[in-house]
């Protein structure tokens, strides 16, 4: 099936593909990932929320060779990938039905809806209000079904 992804916003099109690319990597490939990223990731899926610090101890290692290999395997810092991870639960809470954009937001993680809005529009290029109402997921998803 022939998908338009031209309607599709770039920064949008460019979160999924790196998820995708991600989960290619972590299942294994040409060049499988570091077992500290691989901890890494295992830990901050099971706890989000979880500092950095708190993270590379449970993963057996200090900060800055964690950080260094996650950068590596992963593309994206260790800060970076758990911002997106935070859009992602808040986007998926949205879809979920969860209208009030504040309360989501606090459940997915960030501190308050200011700082989720200002990342929000950072990585997507729009605001959480446009993103849901202008029709903006319905294109992405149609665009970037796995």
């Amino acid at each position: 099936m022939a998908v338009d992804r031209a309607n599709v916003d770039p920064s949008i099109a460019e979160l999924w593909e790196h998820a995708h690319w991600l989960r290619h990597r972590y299942i294994g490939g040409p060049n499988p990932m570091h077992v500290f990223t691989r901890r890494v990731l295992a830990l901050v899926s099971e706890h989000p929320d979880l500092a950095c610090e708190r993270i590379a101890q449970a993963a057996r290692a200090n900060l800055c060779e964690a950080s260094r290999y996650f950068h590596r395997d992963v593309g994206l810092t260790l800060v970076k990938y758990r911002t997106r991870l935070r859009l992602l639960r808040y986007v998926g809470l949205v879809n979920q039905g969860n209208n009030n954009l504040t309360k989501s937001a606090k459940v997915a993680g960030f501190g308050s809806y200011s700082q989720c809005h200002r990342v929000f529009q950072a990585e997507f290029g729009c605001s959480p209000r446009q993103y849901f109402q202008a029709g903006l997921r319905e294109q992405m998803q149609a665009a970037y079904v796995p």
